[in-house]
C-alpha cells in the first residue's frame, strides 16, 4: 500500500502533488503544538480526510505524523524536511 501523498506511476512512487500542501500543512500544524483534534478542525475540508469518520481521522493523522518515509528514503520521495519531522517528533513526545 502506498502511503498517503504518493502516487505509482510508471512503477515508481512518486509525489502526489494535489496533496503535497494539505501533508506540509498538517506537520506545520503540529510543529506549532496544535493537538491533533485541532489539525483535524483546521483541516476537515482537506482531500486526505475527506469521508473518513473522525476517529479514523485521528488515527490517519496520527500515523502520518510518525511516518519516517515522509522524509524521503530510497523508495519515497522527500515531502517533509528532517528539521520539521523531528521538531514534530518532540512535541508529539511533550504531549505523552
Amino acid at each position: 500500500m502506498i502511503l498517503t501523498g504518493y502516487k505509482l506511476k510508471n512503477g515508481i512512487i512518486i509525489v502526489n502533488k494535489s496533496l503535497l500542501e494539505e501533508i506540509k500543512t498538517i506537520f506545520d500544524l503540529k510543529e506549532q503544538g496544535y493537538s491533533n483534534k485541532e489539525i483535524i478542525k483546521n483541516c476537515n475540508n482537506f482531500k486526505i480526510l475527506k469521508d473518513l469518520t473522525d476517529n479514523y481521522k485521528l488515527t490517519k493523522i496520527k500515523n502520518m505524523l510518525k511516518e519516517k518515509k515522509y522524509m524521503g528514503n530510497e523508495i519515497y520521495p522527500k515531502i517533509i524536511d528532517e528539521q520539521t519531522f523531528y521538531k514534530v517528533q518532540k512535541v508529539i513526545d511533550e504531549e505523552k
